[in-house]
């Protein structure tokens, strides 16, 4: 699990690999947050506004990313 983040656009977005099919992540911030599903072992999720912090996780036992 990865949370990534753009400076020129100034979003975050989670990308995450090594997941089983279907497995559910998703990147939130204070004020929203995006939910998607791994198709096949990778996947990267919708960008969310990056002007403040923001974190990725994985359903189940998956930790998140620190608040960055």
């Amino acid at each position: 699990m990865e949370l990534r983040y753009s400076s020129s656009c100034k979003a975050n977005w989670a990308r995450i690999s090594g997941a089983s099919n279907e497995q559910l992540f998703w990147v939130e911030n204070s004020s929203d947050i995006q939910f998607w599903n791994a198709i096949g072992s990778t996947g990267y999720g919708n960008m969310v506004d990056g002007s403040g912090i923001a974190r990725a996780c994985i359903s189940g036992n998956g930790p998140c990313t620190g608040w960055h």
